[in-house]
């Protein structure tokens, strides 16, 4: 996509219309297949990965910035939402009239 979506925007019509799931946000992560590039990408999908596992047990971490040779099995980390899935906001917002 390429862009920020605002609030409001086009992904939110596309949920707003479609409900989530079915294309509302498509996101792909480009590489050179066989090439450094595909290291560079498979090594930051797994620091994404252990970054959202930390961060889901409110835990803080250090991470390196060496690249790991990954030419296989980064794909694993990738993660992929359920169609039944549910997601409730557990900070949810609250708007008093004062």
């Amino acid at each position: 996509m390429g862009r920020v979506d605002r609030l409001f925007g086009k992904v939110n019509s596309l949920l707003r219309e479609h409900g989530p799931g079915e294309g509302a946000l498509e996101i792909n992560y480009p590489y050179l297949k066989d090439s450094f590039d595909e290291d560079q990408i498979g090594s930051f999908i797994e620091r994404k990965y252990e970054v959202e596992e930390k961060m889901d047990r409110c835990e803080q971490g250090a991470f390196d910035k060496e690249i790991r040779l990954m030419r296989s099995g980064w794909e694993a980390f990738l993660r992929t939402p359920t169609q039944n899935e549910t997601l409730s906001d557990p900070y949810p917002a609250a708007f008093t009239k004062d």
